[in-house]
């Protein structure tokens, strides 16, 4: 799993990252904190939240990683700030490449578009087209890999190497990579407005923390912005499917 930089996104990172994203577009706004409570009932809990991702821009949570992470990448080669990037959209700048099953793929495409840029995206054979569609109605040119999804990380970071454009992966072997802990920045927004939306509601902070491991970047996120914060006992739990169990093979 990637773990989070030291230099982690404070609270108030998280707030300017938000309002970046939401003068992209009020989709961005925080999304909903339900309270299962018929859910909390039959497991005899006191209560049981569940943050609905499913209503964030694009779709899912990746839209907020992949589209700041892809715009600070293009913020750094113009020697730019986000807001002065989106402002101009200067004329000439790099393509970003990115492999990807599709909602992280689609995040990237946003962030070219919304700045001014191209994107490719590497997907395998095996992603319906569906989702590439949805990755081609934002700008971005669709780079198909045969094989799998390993196979198109290789083909996007062969084509960084190459020199084609700036690679914007979610994860990495080095914690310190300025790309992934723009993406893990990015989905530490959740974190924030989950501690926002608990606190103004008058709820009782949560003792457990159940999140998807995925290849680690939100679960390291939602760790990071949430570990000290919830309740005795405090405990993180990162669920995987048993078919793709990745942590549990690391």
């Amino acid at each position: 799993m990637t773990k989070l930089p030291d230099d982690a996104p404070s609270e108030n990172d998280a707030k300017a990252i938000a309002a970046i994203l939401l003068r992209l577009s009020p989709a961005y706004a925080p999304t909903p904190l339900a309270d299962l409570t018929a859910v909390a009932a039959r497991l005899g809990v006191a209560q049981v939240l569940a943050k609905d991702e499913s209503r964030r821009r694009l779709g899912s949570f990746k839209s907020l990683g992949g589209t700041y992470a892809g715009l600070r990448a293009l913020a750094r080669v113009g020697g730019l700030e986000v807001t002065d990037l989106l402002a101009r959209r200067p004329p000439g700048l790099p393509a970003l490449l990115c492999a990807s099953d599709g909602n992280h793929g689609l995040a990237v495409a946003a962030a070219a578009r919304f700045a001014g840029a191209d994107a490719r995206i590497f997907l395998h054979n095996g992603v319906p087209p569906v989702r590439a569609r949805r990755i081609e109605a934002q700008g971005a040119r669709i780079e198909w890999v045969e094989g799998t999804y390993d196979d198109a990380v290789d083909a996007a970071d062969a084509a960084a190497r190459a020199g084609e454009g700036i690679l914007v992966a979610d994860t990495a072997n080095d914690p310190a990579d300025p790309v992934v802990r723009d993406v893990m920045a990015g989905y530490g927004v959740i974190a924030a407005e989950v501690r926002q939306q608990v606190e103004e509601a008058g709820r009782a902070r949560p003792t457990h923390l159940f999140v998807q491991a995925g290849v680690g970047g939100l679960a390291a996120a939602m760790a990071e912005g949430l570990k000290d914060w919830l309740a005795p006992p405090a405990r993180i739990v990162v669920v995987e499917p048993a078919k793709a169990a990745s942590v549990t093979a690391g």
